[in-house]
């Protein structure tokens, strides 16, 4: 069994003085503020007003992206939404080497997507599906196609972005670069939250990082 304690790797219902011990042993950079009145955070979009005590830890965001893969007894098919290619682009690139048994499909009936817990409606599909005869050496060159045209593509829309953080009557504005890649994506500065009562209990976090296994 392992001695992993999750709540203190990331702050969650962990009170200050403990917390801000833990960030000074891993050097972590954070801000205290006392008496927040008004707070609004535009990364995540979070409004929170009255806050005894605020602390603002300095991280950044890495995330998987979602992929799905499913089969049945004579086809599978594998997500690729997360290329980042339009159903235009896709077409252009793998459409020469598509046919009965090699498809590219962005919709079935069957098929339901969500953002949280709100479900998507029309679905944002996009898989190649193989039937069980399929040419697998083309199915290999489909996917290099695919990949390598997804690469180049993440990489010319590498940016800066700019956030604003406001506290109070102050408005605090820091850069971030973003990366995406085809299977993850990462904001370079980001800031976690986590509100606490005038004796520095524990309240509530939010955007605070998760892990990842």
């Amino acid at each position: 069994m392992s001695d992993f304690d999750f709540n203190k790797a990331v702050g969650i219902n962990v009170d200050l003085d403990e917390w801000k011990q833990i960030l000074d042993e891993r050097k972590s950079s954070y801000m205290e503020i006392h008496d927040v009145k008004k707070f609004y955070f535009e990364e995540f979009n979070l409004e929170d007003k009255n806050i005894p005590i605020l602390l603002l830890v300095k991280g950044s965001h890495w995330a998987p992206k979602n992929g799905s893969g499913w089969g049945s007894s004579n086809e599978y098919g594998y997500d690729i939404a997360q290329y980042g290619l339009t159903n235009d682009e896709i077409k252009n690139l793998i459409g020469h080497l598509l046919d009965k048994n090699i498809e590219f499909r962005t919709t079935e009936k069957n098929m339901r997507q969500w953002e949280g817990d709100k479900e998507i409606i029309p679905p944002r599909c996009q898989h190649i599906v193989c039937k069980n005869n399929y040419d697998k050496e083309k199915e290999k060159e489909l996917s290099s196609i695919l990949k390598e045209a997804a690469t180049k593509k993440f990489e010319s829309k590498d940016t800066v972005v700019k956030h604003h953080i406001h506290i109070n009557d102050y408005v605090f504005e820091y850069t971030s670069e973003v990366k995406e890649r085809i299977g993850e994506k990462n904001r370079g500065t980001t800031y976690y939250i986590y509100l606490y009562d005038k004796n520095g209990k524990f309240k509530k976090a939010h955007h605070y990082p998760a892990i990842y296994g």
